[in-house]
């Protein structure tokens, strides 16, 4: 996981990346859980049911997210 984005942009546009820290601005996260990268692109609070999953942080609450550098991976 190079980071997360701290903002939607249009393709050309910069963008801000969150690499390690607190990720403001997000919606519907559960506290407490870890949040995994999943194939699209998207965070996900569920695992994949095969492959490779990577924990990408925690919820610290409903809007924000813990980014944490772990070793990867719970392999399925």
């Amino acid at each position: 996981i190079v980071g997360i984005s701290k903002n939607s942009v249009l393709v050309g546009e910069d963008v801000n990346i969150v690499m390690l820290g607190i990720v403001t601005g997000l919606a519907g996260l559960i506290k407490d859980k870890p949040y995994y990268a999943v194939l699209s692109g998207e965070l996900s609070d569920i695992p994949l049911g095969s492959g490779i999953n990577q924990i990408v942080g925690v919820a610290l609450s409903e809007n924000e997210l813990l980014i944490q550098q772990r070793i990867p991976i719970n392999k399925i």
